[in-house]
């Protein structure tokens, strides 16, 4: 049986905003309604879902403005810290409540029962400065309702307990199924119990005509049933691991002011040992590190190195940071070295190729390729090495174009660029032909060797018209030229390999 713990925090909202005095005449605001109001104010005539106006006249009660990103921030920190009693956690919140389940069925012997746990979690919730409520149950969903009663906990609860309590509780509980608590409280049913009765007499098929799916579902998961009583439900929702968020974080501090790059390079060695031994324990892999480097002034300075392919050894990390190194001199005496890394993903989410001929010649050609390109891109600049793509235009100087390396490129050519003739290299802008008795003359006389191919386009803007040959030049080159039509001028478009 699966044993779940909920610790519901009623007041975490009145928390996030740094008040801990549940006692003052006070409400908490959102998308101007009330979404919490403390005792005092509800004994005044505050109510949830009210507007502001009608709040602060019938209360007279200080209105303050919810602060959604620091209870989310709270709620991590307490979920971070339940960590320590069970790795199976997941965040609840009805309505303006706050809570965590705990699945603790595995942990129980670590902590000598549920009842020594129990007080274990009190100790440390108490520690934290929150007003809380506890609840035990075999459901998640039935802990978190029973932590609205008040029932000890001394280690030998079992499925039947757990049943006979939930049965007291309150319909009204459910307030997040309005329409079908109505329906039922229309027709005689007061508390859970009423609604068990009904199951084992008439099974579940007798509400599921009436009453909302949702609804429906919310019930099979407090009683963890399927259709009656008889039996537990077949098939249980995986528990929610959880997992703390982690990162690499690790310092070298020097005897000495470093005043050269070279003087660096050992520990960055090191580091990036550390790294590696960091991700490949945990099968991770990453794209992106920080360097931080310090002085003795505290003065700070970041070097951000990148890869367009996850690693998860050190190697091309310390070629690329050597490389950031060389090309830049330090802005300080360095006194310490840092190495950050926050962004991993898992090895096994990487795509893979499918290699049918099982060689790595392929794999390994196109990762040696990978590391040239992303050395020179740390020498020569980021735009100093792309890739060209196709783009569908019939001007030949428009039809293709650069992309990042990293980019998906387009060469895919149509039918007709693949039958006509085409150069090898196609210049960014044509080049002028002079024209004398000679004949035509580009770095040395050209003659045409093709028929003329015809292209015309953009008739909506500014017309072309042009007649495209293949030329050789007299070292025995071969040309792309064309004449330009409405112009009667000749130039070269490309050159042949």
């Amino acid at each position: 049986m699966r044993l779940w713990f909920a610790i519901r925090f009623p007041h975490l909202s009145l928390s996030a905003l740094d008040v801990y005095d549940h006692n003052p005449s006070l409400f908490i605001t959102d998308k101007q309604a009330v979404f919490y109001a403390t005792e005092s104010a509800i004994k005044k005539g505050v109510a949830l879902g009210m507007d502001i106006t009608t709040a602060q006249l019938l209360g007279e009660c200080e209105p303050l403005t919810r602060n959604p990103k620091k209870e989310q921030r709270l709620l991590q920190g307490l979920k971070k810290n339940c960590y320590q009693f069970t790795p199976y956690i997941e965040e609840y919140q009805a309505g303006h409540e706050y809570g965590l389940l705990l699945e603790v069925s595995q942990c129980l012997k670590l902590f000598g029962g549920s009842k020594h746990l129990h007080e274990r979690l009190i100790e440390f919730i108490a520690s934290q400065q929150h007003t809380v409520a506890y609840g035990l149950a075999h459901t998640a969903a039935g802990a978190w309702l029973l932590s609205y009663q008040s029932h000890p906990i001394n280690g030998q609860e079992n499925r039947a307990l757990f049943l006979a309590r939930l049965n007291q509780v309150s319909l009204d509980t459910l307030y997040e199924h309005k329409d079908s608590v109505k329906q039922l409280k229309n027709a005689g049913f007061h508390c859970l119990g009423d609604i068990a009765k009904q199951i084992k007499n008439a099974h579940l098929h007798s509400l599921t005509r009436r009453l909302k799916p949702e609804f429906i579902q919310t019930i099979q998961s407090i009683f963890d049933i399927d259709s009656d009583f008889e039996q537990a439900t077949l098939f249980q929702r995986p528990r929610p691991l959880y997992e703390p968020e982690s990162f690499f974080k690790e310092t070298i501090e020097f005897d000495y002011p470093v005043a050269q790059a070279d003087q660096l390079k050992p520990a960055v060695e090191d580091l990036l040992k550390q790294l590696e031994h960091y991700l490949v324990q945990r099968q991770r892999e990453s794209q992106h590190i920080q360097w931080r480097l310090k002085n003795i002034y505290k003065e700070q300075e970041s070097l951000e190195v990148h890869c367009d392919y996850p690693q998860s050894r050190g190697h091309l990390f310390y070629d690329l940071t050597c490389i950031k190194l060389d090309n830049q001199a330090l802005p300080f005496e360095v006194d310490s070295l840092t190495l950050i890394c926050k962004r991993y993903t898992t090895i096994e989410s990487r795509a893979q190729a499918l290699n049918l001929d099982n060689t790595k010649t392929t794999q390994a050609s196109h990762e040696n390729f990978g590391l040239t390109a992303l050395k020179l891109r740390m020498y020569l600049g980021e735009n100093a090495v792309f890739k060209v793509h196709y783009e569908d235009n019939h001007v030949p100087e428009t039809s293709n174009g650069t992309l990042p390396l990293s980019e998906l490129a387009n060469q895919s050519l149509p039918s007709l660029q693949q039958r006509a003739i085409r150069p090898t290299w196609l210049f960014h802008s044509p080049k002028a032909i002079s024209v004398s008795n000679r004949g035509l003359y580009w770095h040395g006389v050209l003659t045409l060797l093709s028929k003329p191919e015809r292209i015309e386009t953009r008739w909506w803007n500014q017309t072309v018209a042009r007649d495209y040959y293949l030329a050789e030049r007299q070292d025995h080159l071969r040309l792309w030229v064309f004449l330009d039509l409405p112009m009667k001028k000749w130039y070269v478009q490309g050159i042949f390999a």
